[in-house]
């Protein structure tokens, strides 16, 4: 005879039936010892962004990191390794907000870390030419 219920034993050695249709994702985490007290499974990547709104920001994401690494390599007496700089910051912030599902980390780091070390470069170099 089929049943919906099912024994459940717990740490204490404590056995008590629960209906199949009452068990939550969260209830069997929570009987393995991983999530508990009130916390909730993890959301999935990229949660509440359809496939257009995806696309969309993979194709700002690309244009961010191609004008980023172009500028941070060429750095056009700081303004470039700006432009580069701020590209790196606004492609990871959108890696970041799809957390992970779009990739593109690597580009925007390259961006950041090029971009960043020209702007520090290029104000030494400036501010050594203003006070010697």
């Amino acid at each position: 005879m089929l049943t919906n219920e099912i024994a459940v034993s717990s740490p204490t050695s404590e056995t008590t039936a629960i209906k199949v249709n009452d068990i939550t994702p969260n209830d069997v985490l929570h009987h393995h010892g991983q999530p508990s007290d009130g916390e909730e499974l993890p959301k999935t990547p990229a949660e509440g962004f359809s496939p257009s709104e995806l696309q969309i920001l993979n194709k700002k994401l690309s244009t961010n990191i191609r004008i980023g690494i172009f500028f941070s390599i060429f750095w056009l007496w700081g303004i470039g390794a700006s432009i580069g700089l701020i590209n790196g910051i606004s492609a990871l912030k959108i890696v970041k907000q799809t957390q992970g599902q779009l990739g593109g980390g690597f580009g925007a780091w390259f961006c950041i870390l090029v971009g960043g070390g020209g702007v520090a470069y290029v104000g030494f170099v400036y501010l050594r030419a203003i006070f010697g």
